[in-house]
């Protein structure tokens, strides 16, 4: 049976609940700079998108009765220049391929918004953007052809051209991650069924397979099979399929890097049955000797 090196990855692990907001990665934290007339804070939203990754992390979708768009995963966004971009998905159903123009203005030193033409499915987007630190932050999209708005997370990076940029993992095979669960909600299951706090350690294999133990109230011993991709230079996406003594259901989870080794994390459990966020961190798995 696969297990962490020593006690000290639960040890680490806890301590990431008493860390600062779990929901925004410490890097590129907003700085005070000089300026003509004292100090002033500086920009955390760029001027310009050019050469750039956007990855949206759908996390909350509204009115969409029809299911015209999607309602979980990721969009990643690529700008080419300072009006042509392209866009593909992953996680969930609803994904499409995207190209055409946008046009992106900054509107505060961490705001701005972005108008998306979308000339392969003719939609039109406006998205509002509000900067955390200059690679991460909160968004908004309201899509113009309905009432459809679509909220989350979302990373700003260079483009990944190779691993020289890249935080996020190139695969899970082989490691351990340490998932701090900080947040967790349901529309759909009473409080006290599904772990609202807690820890859990999940080891993953080259097969493709995983297996996992949870520490804390409602936390279940699972496993199941997983696929992983990196779709930035600090963000990843998995695709699983998680099996415990009463119940088979997939799930996708967004990690967002902040460092080689630790992030932060969205769930989207079940088709939207549970929502979970939190803190990660990757170790190398050890085998009992």
């Amino acid at each position: 049976m696969k297990i962490v090196k020593s006690l000290a990855v639960l040890s680490i692990a806890a301590l990431f609940s008493t860390q600062v907001n779990a929901k925004t990665p410490p890097a590129d934290e907003e700085v005070i700079s000089p300026s003509w007339f004292g100090y002033s804070w500086s920009s955390l939203a760029p001027r310009n998108l050019v050469d750039k990754d956007m990855v949206l992390s759908i996390q909350s979708v509204e009115n969409d009765v029809q299911g015209l768009l999607p309602t979980q995963g990721v969009i990643i966004q690529t700008y080419a220049n300072r009006r042509h971009f392209s866009a593909q998905g992953l996680g969930g159903a609803n994904h499409v391929d995207a190209e055409g123009d946008y046009r992106f203005r900054k509107t505060g030193t961490a705001k701005a918004v972005e108008h998306i033409k979308d000339i392969v499915n003719d939609r039109q987007y406006v998205t509002y953007y509000q900067f955390e630190t200059k690679s991460f932050g909160t968004f908004t999209r309201e899509d113009k052809n309905s009432d459809i708005v679509i909220k989350g997370q979302f990373s700003l990076t260079d483009v990944l051209t190779d691993d020289a940029n890249a935080l996020a993992e190139s695969d899970h095979n082989g490691l351990t991650v340490a998932v701090n669960i900080t947040q967790a909600h349901s529309d759909f299951v009473p409080e006290g069924f599904y772990p609202e706090r807690a820890l859990v350690l999940q080891s993953y294999s080259e097969d493709n397979t995983y297996s996992a133990i949870g520490f804390g109230p409602a936390a279940v011993p699972h496993y199941g099979t997983y696929s992983y991709q990196r779709v930035s230079a600090n963000v990843a996406v998995e695709q699983t399929v998680q099996v415990t003594d009463s119940f088979t259901l997939p799930f996708i989870m967004v990690y967002f890097y902040n460092s080689p080794t630790s992030g932060v994390w969205y769930q989207d459990f079940g088709n939207g049955t549970i929502k979970f966020s939190g803190i990660f961190s990757t170790y190398q798995t050890q085998t009992a000797e």
